[in-house]
């Protein structure tokens, strides 16, 4: 490419010789020639590096070169600015879809995570500023149905940890559930009542001990972590009530040590598996050579684990799952244990996923019993799930219009009033029942004349 200052020279020289309105010299000319000659070999090393793909930033980098080392010249250079617009353009565009991609990728990767909060909030602001994108608006549903799923599958945990004592569970659930459904009152209000009745546990515990009654405030604490394991501050009181227990009378001791082997098979008659286990500990801490205990636990915990296998291979996942999640809880380093519970957690949604479609499916075909069976399977364990209710509730109906149709009343009747005790307000079971009733009060009339 010519230098800038020789361009200018030759540039001024034919600019002069114009002005002063004289022939011009055919070296201006043969000037004025090489320019343009200069410019068609830099033109041609343009279309060289844009043929052999070199990048846009790369290419409007060399135009611009080009349009500064030409322009004000008796050169017309409309083409380079015409090519510099259409390269800006593109690199635009280039800019914009690299942006898109690294953003959805983002996204998918939190998606894969299961984080499916932040995995929405990219996709849905993607969205708006892609909103003709073809697949992205299946990615949100998706999203949002996967969600949905997390959360309910969170909250029905939760209440069964709750209902059967495990607090600490039921805690980390629903803490879960706010992590993904911030809005979510009812939950963060279970959440605080929780906290405070275990609050309002240990100080009475405390105030046991104040007393002197080691053995009672042990066995209040030892309450506590059968809720929740780890409160704080329960392990070291009870370390400190046991060692004041420790220095009193061996007979006391044994007393004590016998009321949790009873608090302890009470547990476990009610399959508070980790509660029994973690009173059991309490005798070893007050007694360390009480073999009694130690082969109490072991015979626990290997009854629990063989159970928890049993249910696996039926594909019992979630009753599985909750076997593998006492075990972990008694022993947190079992890594057996802590495989099988992410194992049954992926089966138990490929199962429930499963169930809902073999629903579907067999709805859409006429065949509402096997409908009824697949929906109330997965109703089993997620309660609240409204979408299965529904289907349910139409399952139900279309059963009982089958029924009916084969002059089966009787059991048409039920199949609607098991739809109205899902749905108490539905219309159609009402209905359809009403008329039922009628026909069969009118046959039986019929029959007795």
């Amino acid at each position: 490419m010519p230098d800038d200052r020789e361009i200018r020279s030759i540039y001024n020289e034919v600019k002069a010789h114009t002005e002063k309105s004289v022939p011009v010299d055919r070296s201006i000319v043969s000037a004025e020639e090489r320019l343009r000659q200069e410019f068609l070999e830099v033109w041609r090393n343009y279309l060289r590096i844009k043929s052999q793909g070199y990048s846009l930033r790369d290419r409007l980098a060399f135009l611009r070169k080009i349009y500064s080392s030409f322009s004000g010249t008796v050169v017309d250079i409309s083409i380079v600015t015409t090519e510099i617009s259409s390269v800006e353009k593109e690199l635009q565009f280039s800019e914009k879809d690299k942006d898109f991609n690294v953003r959805f990728n983002l996204g998918l990767r939190k998606y894969k995570s299961g984080q499916y909060p932040e995995s929405l909030e990219i996709w849905e602001a993607l969205f708006k500023d892609f909103p003709d994108h073809p697949t992205l608006k299946e990615y949100i549903l998706q999203t949002r149905k996967e969600l949905s799923a997390r959360i309910s599958f969170l909250s029905t945990n939760a209440a069964k940890e709750f209902q059967k004592g495990n607090w600490l569970e039921a805690v980390r659930n629903w803490e879960l559930v706010v992590e993904l459904d911030p809005q979510n009152n009812a939950v963060k209000n279970r959440l605080a009542e929780t906290k405070r009745i275990l609050k309002s546990d240990y100080d009475t515990a405390l105030n046991l001990y104040k007393q002197g009654l080691y053995g009672k405030a042990i066995e209040k604490w030892q309450e506590i972590l059968n809720k929740y394991p780890n409160y704080p501050g329960v392990n070291a009181a009870i370390a400190k009530a046991s060692d004041d227990l420790s220095s009193a009378r061996r007979p006391a001791r044994l007393d004590a040590a016998e009321k949790f082997f009873e608090q302890a098979e009470r547990h476990f008659a009610g399959k508070n598996f980790f509660a029994g286990v973690e009173t059991l500990r309490k005798i070893i801490e007050i007694d360390p050579q009480n073999t009694r205990a130690k082969d109490r636990i072991d015979s626990v915990t290997r009854t629990l684990a063989k159970n928890a296998e049993e249910l696996y291979n039926k594909n019992s996942y979630f009753e599985s799952h909750e076997l593998w999640g006492v075990l972990v809880k008694i022993n947190p380093s079992d890594r057996k244990a802590r495989e099988m519970l992410n194992l049954c957690m992926r089966n138990f949604e490929e199962s429930q996923n499963k169930y809902i479609v073999q629903g579907e499916n067999a709805f859409n075909s006429g065949n509402y019993v096997l409908a009824l069976e697949n929906f109330k399977k997965v109703l089993q364990v997620a309660p609240n799930n409204k979408k299965i209710i529904d289907m349910l509730v139409e399952s139900y109906l279309a059963q009982g219009i089958v029924y009916y149709r084969t002059e089966r009343l009787d059991e048409a009747i039920s199949e609607w009033d098991n739809a109205l005790k899902l749905s108490p307000n539905n219309e159609k079971a009402k209905a359809y029942r009403t008329r039922a009733v009628t026909k069969k009060e009118t046959l039986r009339r019929l029959k007795n004349e």
